[in-house]
């Protein structure tokens, strides 16, 4: 076994890894401020919020799980110059996301006042169940965007452009600060609960714009 560190490779996981992790402790800290927002809403928005984000987040990983899938594919393909297979699969990753996004829309929208009550007591809590209903009807909606914000995204990354990814990351973060703050003046809550579709509509762009520029090509990682 080779004991002596190569600097190579200490280098680019370094260049690799900080741009997520950066992004990460980002998306935590704008997390707390949005958080903070919900609170000054009272307890029943506070316990409505925190339950559909429980629901949010499971729903979420079918999503997520098929976009990794397509950034292990493309970083596999790149190394070939296969961007064929890549784009190929982009597209077909773009229609089983749109199908896996309607439905779990559908079940979410359908279920979602047994997937509150699974939290929520719904003697005690029946405003936070409200709430909540309100904040899965539109983020089920939303999940569509979110699919397709995934599928570029994962192809950007797997190709590793991966400050592309951060600062698509960072801009869908703003988006959902400024427009939480923005629309919860006039809307209320569901101001708040809107500015997560439109901030995936923001991190989209980015993704999108870069794949068709061609030149996420040029940074894979060696």
């Amino acid at each position: 076994m080779k004991w002596k560190p190569e600097v190579h490779y200490i280098q680019l996981v370094v260049k690799t890894g900080f741009p997520a992790a950066f992004q990460s402790c980002m998306i935590a800290l704008g997390g707390m401020s949005v958080q903070r927002l919900v609170n000054s809403f009272g307890s029943s928005t506070m316990a409505a919020y925190v339950a559909a984000n429980r629901v949010d987040s499971v729903a979420i990983q079918v999503i997520v799980s098929i976009g990794t899938a397509l950034s292990v594919f493309t970083g596999q393909n790149i190394a070939k110059n296969q961007y064929d297979r890549i784009r190929e699969a982009l597209y077909k990753t773009l229609g089983v996301m749109v199908g896996a996004s309607i439905f779990i829309a559908s079940m979410v929208l359908i279920f979602r006042v047994q997937l509150m009550t699974l939290f929520l007591d719904a003697n005690e809590s029946g405003e936070a169940i409200g709430i909540g209903c309100t904040y899965l009807t539109i983020i089920g909606v939303a999940y569509v965007i979110a699919g397709v914000m995934q599928s570029y995204q994962n192809v950007i990354r797997g190709a590793g452009d991966v400050n592309t990814c951060m600062v698509a990351g960072l801009t869908e973060l703003s988006g959902r600060i400024v427009f939480a703050y923005l629309l919860s003046g006039t809307l209320g809550v569901t101001g708040i609960w809107i500015a997560t579709p439109l901030s995936w509509s923001c991190g989209c762009v980015i993704p999108v714009i870069r794949y068709y520029s061609g030149k996420w090509k040029h940074k894979r990682l060696a």
